[in-house]
Protein backbone atom coordinates (compact mmCIF):
# COMPACT_ATOMS: atom_id res chain seq x y z
CA UNK A 1 0.00 0.00 0.00
CA UNK A 2 1.37 3.54 -0.98
CA UNK A 3 1.34 6.82 0.76
CA UNK A 4 2.78 9.78 0.90
CA UNK A 5 4.86 11.24 4.00
CA UNK A 6 3.40 13.57 6.42
CA UNK A 7 6.28 13.53 9.39
CA UNK A 8 7.53 11.20 11.69
CA UNK A 9 7.04 9.83 15.31
CA UNK A 10 9.96 8.22 17.26
CA UNK A 11 11.77 8.01 14.27
CA UNK A 12 9.13 6.24 12.55
CA UNK A 13 8.03 7.60 8.98
CA UNK A 14 4.12 8.20 9.02
CA UNK A 15 2.43 7.95 6.15
CA UNK A 16 -1.05 8.35 4.98
CA UNK A 17 -2.66 6.45 1.84
CA UNK A 18 -5.07 8.47 -0.51
CA UNK A 19 -8.21 6.51 0.59
CA UNK A 20 -7.70 8.59 4.00
CA UNK A 21 -8.91 11.68 2.19
CA UNK A 22 -12.05 9.57 1.58
CA UNK A 23 -13.00 9.03 5.32
CA UNK A 24 -11.73 12.23 6.73
CA UNK A 25 -14.28 13.92 4.38
CA UNK A 26 -16.86 11.32 5.31
CA UNK A 27 -16.20 11.46 9.00
CA UNK A 28 -16.20 15.44 8.88
CA UNK A 29 -19.39 15.61 7.21
CA UNK A 30 -20.82 13.43 9.26
CA UNK A 31 -20.49 15.14 12.43
CA UNK A 32 -20.49 18.38 11.04
CA UNK A 33 -23.57 18.52 9.52
CA UNK A 34 -25.45 16.10 10.88
CA UNK A 35 -24.30 14.55 14.68
CA UNK A 36 -23.69 17.94 16.02
CA UNK A 37 -26.18 20.07 14.91
CA UNK A 38 -28.50 17.07 16.20
CA UNK A 39 -26.99 16.72 19.39
CA UNK A 40 -26.81 20.14 20.46
CA UNK A 41 -29.19 22.14 18.50
CA UNK A 42 -29.47 25.85 18.07
CA UNK A 43 -25.93 26.47 17.46
CA UNK A 44 -23.80 28.13 14.59
CA UNK A 45 -22.94 25.94 11.57
CA UNK A 46 -19.43 27.63 11.90
CA UNK A 47 -19.44 26.06 15.70
CA UNK A 48 -20.61 23.27 14.32
CA UNK A 49 -17.40 22.75 11.47
CA UNK A 50 -14.93 24.00 13.99
CA UNK A 51 -16.28 21.11 16.59
CA UNK A 52 -16.50 18.81 13.62
CA UNK A 53 -12.78 19.30 12.26
CA UNK A 54 -11.41 19.22 15.66
CA UNK A 55 -12.87 15.94 16.52
CA UNK A 56 -11.90 14.29 13.17
CA UNK A 57 -8.63 15.34 13.61
CA UNK A 58 -8.49 13.88 17.08
CA UNK A 59 -9.84 10.75 16.06
CA UNK A 60 -7.00 10.25 13.73
CA UNK A 61 -4.69 10.92 15.96
CA UNK A 62 -5.93 8.47 18.75
CA UNK A 63 -5.53 5.83 15.91
CA UNK A 64 -1.86 7.07 15.31
CA UNK A 65 -1.59 6.45 18.58
CA UNK A 66 -2.90 2.92 18.27
CA UNK A 67 -0.71 1.99 15.71
CA UNK A 68 2.12 3.81 17.05
CA UNK A 69 1.85 1.26 20.08
CA UNK A 70 2.25 -1.36 18.09
CA UNK A 71 5.23 0.16 16.39
CA UNK A 72 7.06 1.10 20.07
CA UNK A 73 6.14 -2.75 21.43
CA UNK A 74 8.10 -3.78 18.29
CA UNK A 75 10.89 -1.99 18.88
CA UNK A 76 11.06 -2.58 22.34
CA UNK A 77 11.51 -6.22 21.28
CA UNK A 78 14.00 -5.92 19.01
CA UNK A 79 11.95 -5.92 15.62
CA UNK A 80 12.42 -2.80 12.55
CA UNK A 81 9.29 -0.68 11.81
CA UNK A 82 9.14 0.08 8.22
CA UNK A 83 6.66 2.87 8.66
CA UNK A 84 2.92 3.63 10.16
CA UNK A 85 0.45 4.37 7.35
CA UNK A 86 -3.26 5.39 8.04
CA UNK A 87 -5.82 4.13 4.79
CA UNK A 88 -9.48 4.08 5.01
CA UNK A 89 -10.15 1.60 7.46
CA UNK A 90 -7.60 2.85 10.03
CA UNK A 91 -4.14 1.95 10.29
CA UNK A 92 -0.92 -0.60 9.62
CA UNK A 93 1.97 -0.71 11.53
CA UNK A 94 4.49 -2.39 9.20
CA UNK A 95 7.34 -4.34 11.05
CA UNK A 96 10.29 -5.75 8.45
CA UNK A 97 10.24 -9.34 10.26
CA UNK A 98 8.19 -11.74 11.19
CA UNK A 99 7.21 -12.00 14.80
CA UNK A 100 10.10 -14.20 16.81
CA UNK A 101 7.81 -15.55 19.51
CA UNK A 102 3.94 -16.33 20.82
CA UNK A 103 5.13 -13.63 23.82
CA UNK A 104 6.30 -11.12 21.21
CA UNK A 105 3.32 -11.33 19.02
CA UNK A 106 0.91 -11.09 22.23
CA UNK A 107 2.14 -7.69 23.75
CA UNK A 108 2.38 -6.14 20.05
CA UNK A 109 -1.05 -7.29 19.17
CA UNK A 110 -2.86 -6.06 22.42
CA UNK A 111 -0.61 -2.90 22.71
CA UNK A 112 -3.53 -1.34 20.19
CA UNK A 113 -6.27 -1.78 21.86
CA UNK A 114 -4.92 -1.21 25.39
CA UNK A 115 -3.94 2.56 24.43
CA UNK A 116 -7.40 2.97 22.57
CA UNK A 117 -9.00 1.79 26.11
CA UNK A 118 -6.37 4.47 27.58
CA UNK A 119 -7.68 7.17 25.46
CA UNK A 120 -11.35 6.09 25.71
CA UNK A 121 -11.46 6.85 29.07
CA UNK A 122 -9.47 9.01 29.30
CA UNK A 123 -11.94 10.97 26.81
CA UNK A 124 -14.44 10.11 29.11
CA UNK A 125 -13.02 11.83 32.02
CA UNK A 126 -12.49 15.04 29.96
CA UNK A 127 -15.94 14.82 28.85
CA UNK A 128 -17.24 14.72 32.71
CA UNK A 129 -15.18 17.89 33.57
CA UNK A 130 -16.22 19.42 30.60
CA UNK A 131 -19.69 19.03 31.49
CA UNK A 132 -18.61 20.49 34.97
CA UNK A 133 -17.83 23.59 34.11
CA UNK A 134 -20.62 24.01 31.17
CA UNK A 135 -18.91 23.69 28.06
CA UNK A 136 -21.34 21.73 26.26
CA UNK A 137 -19.79 21.57 22.88
CA UNK A 138 -16.37 19.97 24.52
CA UNK A 139 -18.91 17.17 26.48
CA UNK A 140 -20.36 16.33 22.97
CA UNK A 141 -16.89 16.38 21.65
CA UNK A 142 -15.48 14.07 24.83
CA UNK A 143 -18.68 11.90 24.66
CA UNK A 144 -18.23 10.96 20.85
CA UNK A 145 -13.97 10.13 21.16
CA UNK A 146 -14.54 7.71 24.11
CA UNK A 147 -17.20 5.58 23.08
CA UNK A 148 -15.59 5.88 19.45
CA UNK A 149 -12.02 4.68 20.80
CA UNK A 150 -13.81 2.45 23.27
CA UNK A 151 -15.60 0.47 19.95
CA UNK A 152 -12.36 0.66 18.05
CA UNK A 153 -10.78 -1.32 21.01
CA UNK A 154 -13.94 -3.91 20.95
CA UNK A 155 -13.63 -4.20 17.34
CA UNK A 156 -10.09 -4.76 16.71
CA UNK A 157 -10.14 -7.28 19.41
CA UNK A 158 -12.37 -9.28 17.58
CA UNK A 159 -10.37 -13.00 17.78
CA UNK A 160 -10.09 -13.03 13.82
CA UNK A 161 -6.53 -12.68 12.12
CA UNK A 162 -5.68 -9.87 11.13
CA UNK A 163 -7.31 -7.78 13.74
CA UNK A 164 -5.55 -7.30 16.53
CA UNK A 165 -7.11 -10.10 18.19
CA UNK A 166 -6.60 -12.24 15.81
CA UNK A 167 -2.90 -11.42 16.69
CA UNK A 168 -3.25 -12.23 19.99
CA UNK A 169 -5.25 -15.60 19.33
CA UNK A 170 -2.46 -16.53 17.06
CA UNK A 171 -0.10 -16.03 20.21
CA UNK A 172 -2.11 -18.32 22.60
CA UNK A 173 -2.29 -20.71 19.57
CA UNK A 174 0.93 -20.89 18.96
CA UNK A 175 1.92 -21.04 22.39
CA UNK A 176 -0.28 -24.12 22.76
CA UNK A 177 0.63 -25.76 19.58
CA UNK A 178 4.25 -25.01 19.45
CA UNK A 179 3.58 -24.37 15.57
CA UNK A 180 3.34 -20.78 13.87
CA UNK A 181 1.73 -22.03 10.88
CA UNK A 182 -0.73 -24.10 12.55
CA UNK A 183 -1.40 -20.92 14.44
CA UNK A 184 -1.79 -18.61 11.65
CA UNK A 185 -4.43 -21.32 10.15
CA UNK A 186 -6.53 -21.03 13.19
CA UNK A 187 -6.55 -17.00 13.46
CA UNK A 188 -7.20 -16.67 9.89
CA UNK A 189 -9.98 -18.69 10.32
CA UNK A 190 -11.43 -16.72 12.97
CA UNK A 191 -11.25 -13.77 10.60
CA UNK A 192 -13.06 -15.33 7.65
CA UNK A 193 -15.66 -16.14 10.18
CA UNK A 194 -15.73 -12.60 11.32
CA UNK A 195 -15.84 -11.25 8.06
CA UNK A 196 -18.90 -13.78 7.24
CA UNK A 197 -20.72 -12.25 10.12
CA UNK A 198 -20.06 -8.65 8.99
CA UNK A 199 -21.38 -9.65 5.67
CA UNK A 200 -24.35 -11.45 7.22
CA UNK A 201 -25.16 -8.32 8.89
CA UNK A 202 -24.40 -5.78 5.88
CA UNK A 203 -27.46 -8.08 4.51
CA UNK A 204 -29.83 -7.57 7.12
CA UNK A 205 -29.30 -3.65 7.00
CA UNK A 206 -29.83 -3.65 3.74
CA UNK A 207 -33.63 -5.71 4.45
CA UNK A 208 -34.06 -3.27 6.57
CA UNK A 209 -33.76 -0.70 4.15
CA UNK A 210 -30.06 1.04 5.63
CA UNK A 211 -28.48 0.78 2.00
CA UNK A 212 -25.59 3.08 3.12
CA UNK A 213 -25.09 0.92 6.24
CA UNK A 214 -25.13 -2.08 4.42
CA UNK A 215 -22.59 -0.76 1.92
CA UNK A 216 -20.33 0.45 4.63
CA UNK A 217 -20.34 -2.64 7.09
CA UNK A 218 -20.14 -5.06 3.78
CA UNK A 219 -16.85 -3.26 2.37
CA UNK A 220 -15.84 -4.22 5.21
CA UNK A 221 -16.09 -7.44 6.01
CA UNK A 222 -15.13 -8.19 2.14
CA UNK A 223 -11.81 -6.43 2.77
CA UNK A 224 -11.51 -8.82 6.31
CA UNK A 225 -12.62 -11.96 4.34
CA UNK A 226 -9.65 -10.88 1.83
CA UNK A 227 -7.18 -10.51 4.45
CA UNK A 228 -7.70 -13.00 6.34
CA UNK A 229 -7.87 -15.56 3.56
CA UNK A 230 -4.40 -14.25 2.02
CA UNK A 231 -2.63 -14.00 5.31
CA UNK A 232 -2.00 -17.95 5.75
CA UNK A 233 -0.95 -18.21 2.27
CA UNK A 234 1.66 -15.31 2.04
CA UNK A 235 2.94 -17.13 5.59
CA UNK A 236 3.54 -20.15 3.43
CA UNK A 237 5.64 -18.58 0.32
CA UNK A 238 7.33 -16.67 3.30
CA UNK A 239 7.97 -19.70 4.54
CA UNK A 240 9.16 -21.64 0.97
CA UNK A 241 11.25 -18.42 0.18
CA UNK A 242 12.65 -17.89 3.45
CA UNK A 243 14.61 -21.33 2.46
CA UNK A 244 15.70 -20.05 -0.81
CA UNK A 245 18.50 -16.88 -1.46
CA UNK A 246 19.17 -14.56 -3.61
CA UNK A 247 21.95 -16.47 -5.27
CA UNK A 248 19.73 -19.36 -6.34
CA UNK A 249 17.29 -16.96 -7.96
CA UNK A 250 19.37 -14.16 -9.73
CA UNK A 251 20.10 -13.92 -12.91
CA UNK A 252 24.41 -13.04 -13.32
CA UNK A 253 24.35 -12.17 -16.73
CA UNK A 254 23.76 -8.00 -16.06
CA UNK A 255 23.02 -5.29 -18.48
CA UNK A 256 23.27 -1.96 -16.92
CA UNK A 257 23.03 1.79 -17.87
CA UNK A 258 25.82 4.64 -17.36
CA UNK A 259 24.43 7.06 -14.97
CA UNK A 260 25.70 9.67 -17.51
CA UNK A 261 23.60 8.45 -20.49
CA UNK A 262 20.86 10.13 -22.04
CA UNK A 263 17.42 8.39 -21.86
CA UNK A 264 17.45 8.54 -25.61
CA UNK A 265 20.94 6.45 -25.55
CA UNK A 266 19.82 4.38 -22.95
CA UNK A 267 16.33 3.40 -25.42
CA UNK A 268 18.10 3.34 -28.37
CA UNK A 269 20.86 0.52 -27.21
CA UNK A 270 19.32 -1.31 -24.74
CA UNK A 271 15.71 -0.69 -23.39
CA UNK A 272 14.64 -1.02 -27.39
CA UNK A 273 16.38 -4.08 -27.85
CA UNK A 274 15.49 -6.20 -24.16
CA UNK A 275 12.38 -6.82 -22.89
CA UNK A 276 13.25 -6.11 -19.21
CA UNK A 277 11.21 -4.43 -16.40
CA UNK A 278 14.18 -2.13 -15.26
CA UNK A 279 17.97 -1.95 -15.65
CA UNK A 280 20.41 -1.39 -13.24
CA UNK A 281 21.95 2.80 -13.27
CA UNK A 282 26.02 2.02 -12.39
CA UNK A 283 29.53 3.21 -13.04
CA UNK A 284 31.15 0.69 -10.50
CA UNK A 285 29.08 1.51 -8.09
CA UNK A 286 25.00 1.07 -8.29
CA UNK A 287 22.89 4.39 -8.07
CA UNK A 288 19.43 2.72 -8.86
CA UNK A 289 17.45 1.37 -11.62
CA UNK A 290 15.63 3.20 -14.39
CA UNK A 291 12.39 1.16 -15.01
CA UNK A 292 11.12 1.33 -18.38
CA UNK A 293 7.15 1.97 -17.37
CA UNK A 294 8.62 5.24 -16.15
CA UNK A 295 10.82 6.15 -19.29
CA UNK A 296 7.71 5.44 -21.49
CA UNK A 297 5.56 8.00 -19.45
CA UNK A 298 8.11 10.66 -20.38
CA UNK A 299 7.16 12.46 -23.74
CA UNK A 300 9.85 10.74 -26.53
CA UNK A 301 10.70 14.24 -27.27
CA UNK A 302 12.24 15.18 -24.09
CA UNK A 303 14.55 11.88 -23.66
CA UNK A 304 17.66 13.59 -25.51
CA UNK A 305 17.79 15.91 -22.32
CA UNK A 306 17.34 13.95 -19.97
CA UNK A 307 19.84 11.77 -18.28
CA UNK A 308 19.19 7.89 -16.76
CA UNK A 309 19.94 9.30 -12.94
CA UNK A 310 16.82 12.00 -13.42
CA UNK A 311 14.34 9.25 -13.68
CA UNK A 312 15.71 6.34 -11.83
CA UNK A 313 14.80 5.28 -8.96
CA UNK A 314 17.72 6.02 -6.41
CA UNK A 315 18.82 2.39 -4.58
CA UNK A 316 20.38 2.96 -0.76
CA UNK A 317 22.94 0.10 0.23
CA UNK A 318 20.25 -1.06 3.03
CA UNK A 319 18.09 -1.85 -0.79
CA UNK A 320 19.74 -2.96 -3.00
CA UNK A 321 20.52 -6.81 -2.83
CA UNK A 322 23.40 -9.53 -1.43
CA UNK A 323 23.30 -13.05 -2.74
CA UNK A 324 22.79 -14.56 0.80
CA UNK A 325 19.73 -12.20 0.92
CA UNK A 326 16.38 -14.75 1.56
CA UNK A 327 14.14 -14.63 -1.17
CA UNK A 328 11.13 -13.83 1.03
CA UNK A 329 13.67 -10.24 2.21
CA UNK A 330 13.70 -9.62 -1.41
CA UNK A 331 10.09 -10.04 -2.48
CA UNK A 332 9.31 -7.50 0.93
CA UNK A 333 11.49 -4.98 -0.77
CA UNK A 334 10.11 -5.00 -4.69
CA UNK A 335 6.72 -4.30 -3.02
CA UNK A 336 8.24 -1.62 -0.46
CA UNK A 337 10.09 0.35 -3.10
CA UNK A 338 7.50 -0.56 -5.93
CA UNK A 339 10.08 -1.69 -8.42
CA UNK A 340 10.17 -5.22 -10.14
CA UNK A 341 14.45 -5.88 -10.26
CA UNK A 342 16.56 -5.20 -8.43
CA UNK A 343 20.47 -5.31 -8.54
CA UNK A 344 22.79 -7.96 -6.32
CA UNK A 345 25.66 -6.68 -4.83
CA UNK A 346 28.78 -8.63 -3.41
CA UNK A 347 31.98 -6.73 -2.39
CA UNK A 348 30.42 -3.15 -3.91
CA UNK A 349 30.54 -5.08 -7.20
CA UNK A 350 27.29 -5.82 -9.46
CA UNK A 351 27.29 -9.10 -9.82
CA UNK A 352 23.48 -10.29 -10.87
CA UNK A 353 20.06 -8.96 -10.67
CA UNK A 354 16.54 -10.31 -9.41
CA UNK A 355 13.51 -9.75 -10.93
CA UNK A 356 9.09 -10.44 -9.65
CA UNK A 357 9.63 -13.30 -12.47
CA UNK A 358 12.39 -14.99 -11.37
CA UNK A 359 10.88 -15.54 -7.74
CA UNK A 360 6.96 -16.29 -9.77
CA UNK A 361 9.02 -18.84 -12.13
CA UNK A 362 10.48 -20.39 -9.06
CA UNK A 363 7.00 -20.62 -7.51
CA UNK A 364 5.50 -22.63 -10.23
CA UNK A 365 7.63 -25.58 -9.45
CA UNK A 366 7.40 -25.59 -6.08
CA UNK A 367 3.78 -27.09 -5.04
CA UNK A 368 4.15 -26.56 -1.30
CA UNK A 369 4.56 -22.87 -2.30
CA UNK A 370 2.03 -22.70 -5.27
CA UNK A 371 -0.48 -23.93 -2.93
Amino acid sequence: MRGFRIGKAFGIPIEVNASWLVIFGLILWSLSAVLFPATLPGQGDALYWLMGLGTTLAFFGSLLLHELSHSLVSRHFGLQVRRIILFIFGGISEATEEMPSAKVEFWVGIAGPLMSVLLGVLSGGLSLLAAGIGNDPLTVVFQWLAIVNIALAVFNMLPGFPLDGGRVLRAAAWQITGSHRRATRIATRGGQIIAGLLLAWAALRFVNGDFLGGVWVGFLGYLLFQAASSSYGDLVIKDALSRVGVADLMSRNVTSLHPEMTVRDAVDSTLSRHAFGGYPVADGHVHGILQANDVKRVPAGEWPRLRVTELMKPLDDTEVLSPQTPVSEALERFNRLGVGRLPVIQDGELVGILSQSDVLRWLEWHPEAAK
